[in-house]
Order: structure tokens, then sequence, then C-alpha cells
């Protein structure tokens, strides 16, 4: 007797990207500290509770506001105000390898900001961004179907990993039998092109994109993220 209900056929049990490559990846992530959340309905605007107000926005201004606060508890708003728009700051026209040094000594060394003193003086101070000394202190986000839009596309990667705020982490889950050397044709259309998509833009993998803060030189070195378990 024939079965009434149909089965799964073995190559979609075997390939399934959700059940067996990105739940468990998001499972380990959680297991090692990170918390996360899918933000495919994200909609920007003041009530949003990312903090972003457009699509256009890379970072999560909420979280890294909040980070900020925590990680340099002595220093006034203004100085922190100050270090978030250094870090935001517009670098399109900027050479590659030069924003991405900017923007990897500005996370590792901390933001040099002025403070006024009550005698009208000012004082040099640095805002830290990450706490390098200590992994606990940190904010570890990963967010699944994340928007990302500019002038020339709208893409939505798998996964975005936000250290206090700081997306450092891309991810684009593959089935078991899809090849990891190069992106695939599905991926590839994600990803955003150098010039005018319409004139056959080159594409840019994420590993060499511009503005990759583990990237700092701008070439397509590999990035190797040491997760440690939060207290």
């Amino acid at each position: 007797m024939l079965p009434t209900t149909p089965h799964k056929s073995l190559s979609g049990v075997i390939t399934s990207e959700d059940a067996l490559v990105e739940q468990p990846g998001l499972d380990l992530l959680m297991e090692l500290g990170w918390t996360h959340a899918d933000v495919f309905n994200e909609e920007p605007g003041p009530t949003n509770p990312t903090g972003r107000l457009s699509f256009r926005e890379l970072m999560l201004p909420v979280r890294l506001r909040t980070a900020l606060r925590k990680l340099n508890p002595t220093l006034p708003d203004e100085a922190l105000k100050l270090a978030e728009i250094a870090l935001a700051a517009d670098r399109t026209t900027m050479l590659p390898m030069a924003a991405n040094r900017e923007v990897y000594k500005l996370m590792r060394d901390g933001i040099p900001v002025q403070v006024r003193q009550p005698d009208g003086s000012l004082k040099d101070e640095r805002v830290a961004v990450i706490d390098w000394t200590r992994p606990e202190a940190n904010d570890f986000f990963v967010a699944s179907q994340v928007w990302i839009e500019s002038s020339l596309y709208k893409r939505r990667p798998d996964a975005v990993g936000f250290v206090n705020g700081i997306p450092l982490l891309l991810i684009e889950w593959k089935d078991l039998t899809q090849p990891v050397q190069e992106p695939s044709q599905s991926e590839s259309s994600r990803l955003p092109r150098t010039g005018n998509p319409g004139q056959g833009g080159r594409r840019i993998r994420p590993d060499r994109a511009a503005g990759n803060p583990g990237n700092p030189g701008g070439r397509d070195h590999k990035l190797r993220i040491n997760c440690r378990r939060a207290q």
C-alpha cells in the first residue's frame, strides 16, 4: 500500500541550509555568548529598536551608544557623540586601503576627542570602542536578514555579526553541497558592484570590500575570529 503522506527527498534533507547549516551555526554563536534576532521586518525610523533611521546606516546606533557609555563611564555625552560621528564618517572618497586602515585604528586604539574642562581648556581623551582585554565587557549580537541599502543596490545578507553595534562579521549560509571557494550565483547577485551595475560592474567579495575592519589592508586576507564564551 502506498504511503498517504509525501516524504521529503533525501537530497532535500541533506542540503537543508536552515536545519543543517544556519540553525546549528546560530546555536553555536549563542553558546559562545552572542544574542540573536531576525530583523527581516525591521522598519527604520525613530521607534526602531536598533536605532537605525535608514537602511543606509551600517551600524546599530542603540547598541553602539550603550557600549560607548559602558566602556567610557567618565567621559561626557558630548565626547561620545563626537566619537560616534567620527566612526560613522563618510569615507567613500578615500582609497579603500586608507579607509580600512583608518577605521581599524579607531577601533583598535580608541577615537581621539577633546573634552572641555571647567576652566574652558580642552583636554585630549580617547573613546574606547571595543574592550580588547575583557571580551565579556562587549556586546555580541548576530542579526539575521539584515537589509542594507545604497544609491545603487539593496541587499540582505543571511546574517551580520555586530560587536558593540559595529558590523564585523558577514555570514552567508550555504548548503553542504555548495562549494565555498567562490560565491554562488545567488550570493554573487546580492553583493555590491564597483561602478554602474547596469554596465557590468565588477562584483566585490565581502573579504575584499572597502570598509571591512577585519581587513585593514584592503586585501584578501583571511580573518581569524577567536570567540570566547561570555561569563
